[in-house]
């Protein structure tokens, strides 16, 4: 992800925080098809819906969410050998075990072996339609780690007097 500028929209939860990103702050190791944008609702489709990055903040990690709702002017099929063919050339593996994919619909799971990272897809669309849905959820987990020892020390150690204005 990168460096986030200017105001924006974001949303406190109970257990975390929620920022809504513009389209050009999607995440780089996850591309998406060439003329895909975002998915806009409303008569006219005037109502975008921006991606979101979340952490949610859990007792031993803390868990990045970017999610996005994506229209994709291919079918399904095409999207799927799409995202086998440039996540494999970044070195992601797909999970073969939470691989289906359909005429209609498809869901893939992939991770990075490197960064531990996992993304999800899930498609609809119309049959030999290049107009599909896809929602993406990109993963990372970040366990916590507690203050080093010697931090501590250090802030809990004495002040020395220094002898001026003692």
């Amino acid at each position: 992800m990168g460096v986030l500028t200017g105001l924006r929209q974001f949303n406190r939860e109970h257990d975390g925080i929620t920022i809504f990103l513009r389209p050009e702050e999607w995440p780089a190791d996850v591309p998406l098809p060439p003329q895909s944008d975002i998915r806009r609702v409303g008569e006219n489709h005037e109502i975008p819906l921006y991606p979101q990055w979340r952490f949610v903040l859990e007792a031993d990690n803390t868990v990045e969410v970017v999610t996005g709702l994506f229209r994709m002017p291919l079918t399904v099929g095409e999207i799927v050998a799409w995202y086998e063919t440039e996540l494999g050339k970044q070195g992601w593996l797909v999970n073969p075990e939470k691989r289906f994919v359909e005429p209609t619909w498809a869901s893939l799971t992939f991770e990075h072996p490197a960064t531990k990272v996992h993304v999800s897809f899930s498609m609809r669309g119309l049959k030999n339609q290049k107009d599909t849905s896809v929602t993406i959820w990109r993963v990372l987990k970040h366990p916590y780690a507690p203050p080093a020892a010697e931090t501590v020390e250090a802030q809990e150690a004495p002040l020395e007097k220094t002898g001026e204005g003692d």
